[in-house]
This record gives C-alpha cells, sequence and structure tokens, in this order.
C-alpha cells in the first residue's frame, strides 16, 4: 500500500513529494455555484459549533490531545504549516513536541508517532485498534469497499485474510517453495539487462525491472509469467497499477470528507479501475480453479486461497480482490527497492566495488547467489539494510486508524484518528544512525564484520503489521 506522500526515486536527500492539494481545492472551489458554497459553509458551521457544545459538556472527561505544533489555521489545520517536505517538517517538530504529537488536517486529525518505542507500544501491543485505514470514499471505491485486503477495516474478513496470508507467505514456504521463482526471474532480469546494455540506446532499467517484479509477483500468485514488455496482458497490469497509484495523490478528501458530492466523476473513475482490477484477476483465478479441479499441482498463492473455501468463509470475490491487491502493492514497493539500489550503486562506485568483490569472491561468475551465502556476504545483506533506511517505499509506512478511542501517556487518541509513523526520524535519527545523512553499509557490521541483527529498520512498519513475506 502507499503512503499519502510519495516521495521520488532520486539520489539526493531532500525527498520533494507531488504538488500540494491547496492548488486543487481553490480550482473546486471556484467552480462550485454559490447555492452548494452557502449550503457547505453551513454546513461546515453548524458541524463545527456542535462539536464545540460536545466539547464544552464532556470537557473533565476528555484528556488532552498530544501536543500540537503553532500554525494551525481554522478549517485548514497545520496544511499550509507542514510545506513540500513533510517528513522534514514532521522530523523537526519531533525534536520540540516529543516522539508524539498531532497535527490538524483539515477536518482530519492525524497522530504522529517519532520513534521506535511509541511505535512498538501502540502499533504493536495494541495493533486490534489501530488496524482500520480511515479511507475515503475514493479509496473505498477503488477497492471494493475494503475488500482489497491492505485496505480492510477491522473485522472478521481482515482477520481470516491475514491468517491466510501468514500461512501461504510464511518464512519457510518463500525460502522453499517459491525460492525457484526468485531464481529463475532473477537470471532472466540479468540476462535482459546483459542484452539490452550491449544495445547502442542502451536498457531502460525501469522497463526491465518492473518486468522482473511483476513476473515474481504474477509467478507467487498465479503462476504465470511474460516474457516480453511488449505482451498486451503485461501492459494492462502496468496500466492498472499506474492508474492505480494516481489516486493517492489526491489527499483533497481524506482532509475535507465534507466535500464528497463535487467528487463523482472521480469516485467513478475509481470503479472503473476496480472493474479493470477484477477484469485481469478474475480469469487468472478461474485458471487456478479449473486446473486443481482436473487435478493439476499449481504451485501458487491463488490456489492455497482457493482450497482455502473448503473451510473458511472467503469469497471469490474476496480471493480475486486479496491477490489484485497483492500484485499492486508487491510491484510498487519492490520496484522501490531495487530502482533505489540501483541508484546508490551508480552514484557510489567504491560502494559498487566492494559489493562487486564481496560477491565475486563467494559467489564467482557460475552461478546466482543462494541462501546459504548471505552468512559469507555480510556486506552485500548491510547493503540491503542500508538501502531500505535510506531510501524505503515511503517514509510515513502505511497509515492506520483507531478502532476506539485511546490512551497514552496520558493523551487520548481519538477514535478514527489516522496514527502514522514517521520513519524518517527513525531512520535518520543521529543517537541510532550517526552522520545518517550518508549511505554507509558498514553502519550495519560489527567489528568482527558481521551484520549487526541487533540494529533495526522500520521499511515494512512495525512488527504487528509487518508484511508477510518479508525476510
Amino acid at each position: 500500500m502507499l503512503s499519502p506522500f510519495r516521495r521520488h526515486l532520486i539520489p539526493h536527500l531532500s525527498l520533494p513529494t507531488p504538488p500540494f492539494i491547496m492548488s486543487d481545492l481553490t480550482n473546486i472551489l471556484a467552480n462550485i455555484d454559490h447555492t452548494t458554497l452557502f449550503t457547505t459553509v453551513v454546513a461546515v458551521a453548524g458541524v463545527a459549533v456542535a462539536i464545540q457544545l460536545f466539547a464544552r459538556s464532556n470537557t473533565k472527561a476528555l484528556l488532552p490531545l498530544p501536543p500540537s505544533p503553532s500554525g494551525k489555521l481554522p478549517a485548514l489545520g497545520h496544511l499550509l504549516a507542514i510545506g513540500m517536505s513533510p517528513h522534514l517538517t514532521f522530523t523537526r517538530w519531533a525534536k520540540t513536541l516529543g516522539p508524539i504529537f498531532c497535527v490538524q488536517m483539515g477536518a482530519k486529525t492525524w497522530i504522529i508517532l517519532n520513534s521506535p518505542k511509541v511505535i512498538r507500544d501502540i502499533i504493536d501491543l495494541r495493533g486490534g485498534n489501530y488496524s482500520d485505514r480511515g479511507s475515503n470514499v475514493i479509496i473505498k471505491a477503488l477497492t471494493r469497499n475494503g475488500e482489497m485486503y491492505a485496505f480492510s477495516e477491522y473485522g472478521d474478513y481482515l482477520r481470516m485474510c491475514r491468517k491466510l496470508t501468514n500461512n501461504t507467505l510464511s518464512k519457510n514456504k518463500v525460502q522453499t517453495l517459491h525460492k525457484p521463482i526468485f531464481d529463475n526471474e532473477s537470471r532472466n532480469l540479468l540476462t535482459l539487462l546483459l542484452r539490452d546494455g550491449r544495445r547502442p540506446e542502451g536498457a531502460c532499467a525501469d522497463d526491465l525491472i518492473f518486468l522482473y517484479t511483476a513476473n515474481v509477483i504474477m509467478m507467487l500468485l498465479y503462476a504465470k509469467r511474460w516474457d516480453s514488455p511488449t505482451d498486451p496482458f503485461y501492459q494492462e497490469v502496468r496500466s492498472i497499477n499506474n492508474a492505480f497509484t494516481a489516486f493517492f495523490q489526491d489527499l483533497v478528501l481524506d482532509f475535507f470528507p465534507i466535500l464528497t458530492p463535487l467528487f463523482a466523476g472521480k469516485i467513478a473513475k475509481a470503479k472503473t479501475v476496480q472493474d479493470r482490477i477484477i477484469a485481469y484477476t478474475g480469469p487468472l483465478v478461474e485458471e487456478v480453479r479449473q486446473k486443481l479441479k482436473n487435478g493439476e499441482k499449481v504451485p501458487c498463492i491463488a490456489a492455497e486461497f482457493v482450497e482455502a473455501q473448503r473451510v473458511e468463509n472467503f469469497s471469490d470475490m474476496g480471493i480475486i480482490q486479496t491477490t489484485g491487491g497483492f500484485t499492486l502493492a508487491g510491484i510498487e514497493s519492490t520496484m522501490s527497492a531495487l530502482l533505489n539500489s540501483i541508484i546508490v550503486l551508480a552514484n557510489h562506485p567504491e560502494i559498487q566495488q566492494r559489493f562487486f568483490d564481496e560477491l565475486y569472491n563467494v559467489v564467482g561468475p557460475d552461478r546466482l547467489p543462494e541462501e546459504a551465502d548471505v552468512l559469507n556476504t555480510p556486506y552485500v545483506e548491510a547493503f540491503i539494510l542500508e538501502v531500505l533506511r535510506f531510501r524505503p517505499a515511503t517514509f510515513f509506512g502505511v497509515p492506520h486508524a483507531g478502532v476506539n478511542e485511546d490512551e497514552y501517556e496520558g493523551y487520548r487518541i481519538p477514535a478514527g484518528a489516522l496514527v502514522v509513523m514517521n520513519l524518517y526520524a527513525l531512520h535518520f535519527d543521529e543517537t541510532t544512525f550517526p552522520n545518517a545523512e550518508i549511505f554507509d553499509p558498514t553502519r550495519w557490521l560489527t567489528e568482527d564484520g558481521l551484520c549487526d541483527s541487533k540494529m533495526q529498520h522500520w521499511a515494512f512498519g512495525g512488527e504487528f503489521f509487518r508484511f508477510s513475506g518479508t525476510v
């Protein structure tokens, strides 16, 4: 799943974010007729008065919210104060406000978590209360009202999906049953990079890495793959992926849900993308189902989900949505890590040389690295960990929303408030990672040259929500 703020894959520290939503909001309001605008203002004012009266009548019963920075404006909250690099702003505020603080993002309260302890206490130890997503109506239309697992609200369906996913993507299965997939697709990627790299125009790493990532995901999910980026079905998946991720760059309804009636067009477009997801995923799941009926063995996740229908209340549409969501989320996060690795290696030839030397000395020129090589390639492992620290897929993790009102260290966390992990504050904390702005894989190595297993990055979120299959 994507963060509200997607950063670009560039090799410098100050990561720009997509243009902020205020210009879009201005255009929207400029096109509202006077009657609609008057109705909206009256509605907002009425809600505000009701909230004020309710709050006054319950002041003694309510604990204070976590501390909040200055710069809050009526209706807008802190939207104008966070600037174009919210991860930097939140980290700066954390230095004065502490490891937990709140900001008002339009009509939505955000609780920002900035330390490992706070994340463990709230996200890990109280994970059951923070399993909601707080999605707006556009995202709900895009994910069939949260039937797509990563966007499900807390309840029986989410618990069932999590149990099945943990079983199908356990560490043991990834390292044994699914290992040939990674080996075969890695070999194919290297072959294509070598082939295209010899051409005058060079290789397009973005296309080839997308093909590699998509094939790994598709093989895991459906035991299907494509040979070329020109395959029409592959191109449709890439088109759907681009259309799907685009909806997460417009946050107007997250901040101002009262404007929902004005977004009927976008909601309709989101439903169209959802229809496209069903159209490409449905036949894949049905093909797996038919093979199972014919007595064939199909080593893939969709097959395990179909088999699970004998004992679980897992609908056909639930399987389509869950596997379809895995396709989109898996491609985005895996591509991010691979492209960031290439960017780092291209900008640090000395790191690239040490990386190559260790691989060559341990693996040699005649085979691909294997699981058994990990213990003998600590610098390679440290490099991967440093990439995930330095450039995770998102600096804000996957947002969560509280199911019920909660209390932490004397502060109130309202039900429905969006709880955001500020990974930038963790990954660039100088006490944990000295000279954090410098890319340095050796920070993960002990004096004996081994990879330090005690150090931790948070690229995959908290322990409770860590995505299945991460090894």
